[in-house]
């Protein structure tokens, strides 16, 4: 038996499950998935959703050796950590998506050298959806100008070299910062450091938002003054400009990865054609080397018949093509 109420701008989704009353609003990660479930007669699945802990325990018990959990709560190394990850973990499950990306994630958390930094990224982490990459890095935004320039001006290493001024994020750029120079109190608003945010956030400010890719581990400070929408970082990679938030917790997209390489043509590493076999070019430099083998082959016909000079039977000779495999 359940019923589904509303009140003012809350909704609330009441299941009796075993003669224990279950209790969803609208503000329960997974509220949308346990009404459908609910209409749709499903009350058993329906009543593994409202404890999130219960249903990502029930999910797996240890996800690496690292990262694991029991009775509802999450350990990394043995140690109780947030309980903001299954909240996480529970977008994932209705999403269908892997749970490897989140462990690279809470590790790359913890090797943020800072534990004060960590906590500010879980309080960050429970106050906003995000999206990350396989590798377990977060994707954030940034506004700048139209020429892509940073919106303030300040000092920046971009690719290597140290820039002043309105700072360029060019595509594929990295842009770093001493992490000393970064300021690292959540109480100061407005200071030192590598501004990225959220979506609205990002483009509240500027002429063009950038989808930009942050290390956890790079994550300094999480500012109180703007509802946790921005972070203070020590580095970043910009990927695009865009126009719309992504709206998913995974996007496959890895770190320092070249976006305008053709696909890999096969999507087996053992795969034993050409195209995986041998360098990208090597349709153009077999055809390249068969010119030549040609050309050195083509007798010039003022020059004497070496075959008649030296008497050689050429009937049972043959000339091969070979290409080497470019090592990885």
């Amino acid at each position: 038996m359940y019923t589904i109420t509303s009140n003012n701008d809350n909704k609330y989704a009441t299941l009796y499950h075993n003669g224990v009353p279950l209790v969803a609003d609208n503000n329960h990660p997974s509220f949308n998935a346990i009404v459908e479930l609910l209409l749709a007669g499903d009350e058993e699945s329906a009543a593994k959703l409202y404890d999130v802990s219960d249903a990502a325990n029930e999910k797996f018990e240890e996800i690496t050796t690292r990262v694991s959990i029991k009775n509802g709560r999450i350990y990394y190394d043995h140690e109780e950590v947030d309980s903001s990850l299954s909240e996480q973990i529970i977008r994932f499950m209705q999403n269908d998506e892997d749970f490897y990306p989140l462990v690279n994630f809470y590790e790359r958390i913890q090797r943020n050298p800072d534990p004060y930094s960590r906590e500010q990224i879980y309080r960050w982490l429970r106050t906003h959806r995000f999206t990350i990459t396989e590798d377990g890095t977060i994707l954030g935004y940034k506004g700048v100008n139209s020429d892509l320039t940073s919106i303030h001006s300040g000092t920046a290493i971009v690719d290597g070299e140290t820039l002043k001024g309105n700072i360029p994020n060019k595509l594929d750029s990295v842009v770093t910062m001493p992490r000393s120079e970064i300021d690292s109190n959540p109480d100061v608003a407005c200071s030192w450091g590598l501004h990225v945010g959220t979506y609205d956030y990002a483009n509240s400010f500027g002429s063009k938002t950038l989808l930009v890719e942050v290390d956890p581990q790079d994550i300094v400070s999480v500012p109180s003054d703007a509802n946790d929408e921005k972070m203070r970082v020590c580095r970043y990679l910009v990927h695009d400009v865009v126009e719309s938030p992504l709206d998913i917790p995974l996007y496959s997209i890895r770190l320092n990865e070249d976006p305008e390489a053709e696909p890999d043509p096969c999507c087996d590493d053992s795969c034993e054609c050409d195209e995986c076999k041998y360098p990208e070019d090597w349709i153009e430099r077999a055809e390249e080397a068969e010119v030549r083998e040609m050309e050195e082959n083509t007798p010039d016909p003022k020059a004497p018949d070496p075959n008649t000079r030296w008497n050689l039977d050429t009937s049972s000779i043959s000339i091969t093509l070979g290409i080497m495999k470019q090592n990885d």
